[in-house]
């Protein structure tokens, strides 16, 4: 069982919805600690790798960024593991997004403090998948400390984390997915959400972290344009419960940055 911090009221940025209070009710609390561990990772660890202007400047995060990773990963049970299991995040193009899952992807694989940790990047295509994984290995070839103790193997993209016995590895819909069954999941990354042709992979790696304390599922995407999807679901959830809807709704998070 994970460290039992001193339970203070969260700040104010991190009460962003009545779920907020009602989980503050039930014994819940705000982990000050561990909202630090990653966003400190991420800026003293990974780096930008693309482009003559911001290739191997350190990655700092937005305000925005800061907050939503401070309530995704601060937020504790009771029983001192993360409050949250899944978040949804929609924005728009440019904005970064490759660049922040792959910082929170080398995050999870060496830095969570999960036992063997098996993070999984899922798209509709494989190539989309890869974007995200092309930039976490640059980010280990930018820095010496992540170089010491990630490993990976181009040709089927992998990474390894060789002193926590952690992989990361890329699926995609083009592919079965009857082979995906009974994995072990402790993060899963599905990128451009809004392509996929059905909720089959979402909804097969929603129970591939069954097995895990503190399993976590990010969903991150630009809008589409079919509101009957999986992706427009998870975003009626996501504004619902921000909107103070569902305040029994503890699990789920995240953030929906569109045009009005």
């Amino acid at each position: 069982m994970p460290r039992k911090p001193r339970r203070a009221r969260p700040p104010a940025e991190m009460m962003r919805c009545l779920a907020d209070e009602t989980a503050l009710g039930r014994g819940y609390y705000w982990d000050r600690a561990a909202a630090r561990r990653v966003t400190g990772f991420i800026q003293e660890h990974c780096r930008h790798t693309i482009g003559h202007k911001w290739a191997t400047q350190p990655f700092r995060l937005l305000p925005w960024q800061s907050t939503l990773l401070g309530a995704v990963y601060g937020w504790k049970q009771p029983d001192g593991y993360r409050r949250f299991r899944s978040v949804y995040l929609e924005m728009g193009k440019k904005n970064g997004k490759s660049t922040l899952l792959a910082a929170l992807l080398l995050y999870h694989l060496v830095a969570d403090g999960e036992p063997a940790p098996h993070i999984f990047v899922y798209a509709r295509t494989r190539q989309q998948a890869s974007i995200i994984w092309h930039e976490a290995r640059r980010m280990v070839d930018a820095n010496p400390s992540l170089g010491a103790v990630i490993q990976y193997t181009e040709y089927n993209n992998r990474l390894y984390s060789q002193h926590n016995h952690g992989l990361a590895e890329i699926v995609s819909r083009e592919s079965t997915i009857d082979g995906l069954d009974g994995q072990n999941a402790s993060c899963v990354i599905g990128d451009e959400i809004h392509r996929q042709p059905d909720d089959a992979l979402p909804t097969l790696f929603r129970g591939a972290g069954i097995a895990r304390s503190q399993p976590l599922t990010w969903e991150i995407t630009t809008a589409g344009e079919d509101h009957t999807g999986y992706w427009y679901s998870r975003r009626k959830l996501t504004e619902d419960i921000l909107a103070g809807h569902l305040p029994e709704h503890l699990h789920h998070t995240g953030a929906v940055y569109r045009a009005p």
